[in-house]
């Protein structure tokens, strides 16, 4: 395997994991480490790779909610949805928390 093949770590240049707003507080040592092993995933969303983490942080600012869709979703109010893992949304419900959805 190349260093070009490696998968992309959660982990940031500093060392240090990415926050996630405060929810981290509310999680178990194992949990924690889950969650950010989930939302640090790296995905491509609109043509662009961006972890999970951001991919949510980006919605939930342009309106979308936890949903109401069958599985774990985030809804938009123009009826689009976007299927994520349960992790994702629990940490898309607690951002709506914190901040109304204004990011």
């Amino acid at each position: 395997m190349t260093p070009d093949a490696t998968p992309m770590s959660p982990k940031t240049v500093s060392g240090t994991s990415p926050g996630l707003d405060g929810w981290e507080a509310s999680l178990s040592p194992m949990a924690l480490g889950r969650a950010q092993t989930v939302l640090g995933v790296q995905v491509l969303y609109r043509g662009r790779p961006m972890s999970r983490r951001d991919v949510v942080r980006l919605a939930v600012s342009e309106g979308a909610t936890p949903g109401n869709s069958e599985g774990p979703t985030l809804d938009w109010p123009d009826g689009r949805f976007l299927r994520l893992p349960k992790l994702a949304v629990d940490y898309a419900r607690h951002l709506v928390g914190k901040t109304g959805g204004a990011l």
